[in-house]
């Protein structure tokens, strides 16, 4: 009798496709982009490259690259 593998018992490999994710495309009003900043200066008043880079989104949402 041939042995065979029983579903439960093989492994498949699945990738897991990951895309970059960035949140200067999600800000667009001027409210939400205040409120992005008012959050990082809330959680994280002493991050100086925290703040920048929420800044930098900020310019980037407003075509300023």
């Amino acid at each position: 009798m041939p042995k065979t593998k029983s579903k439960t018992r093989e492994k498949t490999k699945t990738k897991t496709k990951t895309v970059a994710y960035d949140v200067a495309e999600q800000l667009e009003t001027r409210a939400e982009m205040a409120t992005y900043l008012d959050a990082w200066l809330a959680e994280a008043p002493d991050d100086v490259a925290g703040i920048a880079r929420a800044l930098g989104d900020i310019a980037q949402a407003r075509g300023m690259t």
